[in-house]
């Protein structure tokens, strides 16, 4: 009877250990950074802004980035990080092309 308790008991901790796997895959992705493929450019610089895909490479250059779940940057509601990859610069990076486009179009609509 014991052995049978002790299959269920770790057929459940298997079970459990499985979607416990599957539920932390389908999260999204890091909040503390942007994702590889998202995108981004340096506000800072408008005159030089493009919208960029964040690569393996350049991600690494991130020295901090912090996470606006609930947007703000000139007037959307669009999520977006904030990430220093060197001092003097400042990337707002959005998880699609899109966004990142649509964020870049409304700074410049909204420059002196």
């Amino acid at each position: 009877m014991q052995s049978v308790v002790f299959r269920v008991a770790a057929r459940t901790f298997a079970l459990s250990i499985v979607l416990c796997g599957i539920a932390l895959a389908a999260s999204p992705g890091d909040s503390t950074s942007p994702s590889v493929g998202s995108y981004g450019f340096d506000w800072l610089h408008p005159a030089k802004a493009k919208c960029a895909a964040v690569t393996p490479k350049n991600k690494a250059t991130f020295v901090a980035c912090e996470h606006k779940p609930e947007g703000g940057a000139f007037g959307l509601s669009i999520p977006y990080f904030v990430c220093h990859p060197k001092k003097g610069t400042e990337f707002l990076v959005y998880a699609t092309k899109d966004q990142c486009i649509e964020a870049k179009e409304t700074m410049e609509a909204n420059a002196p």
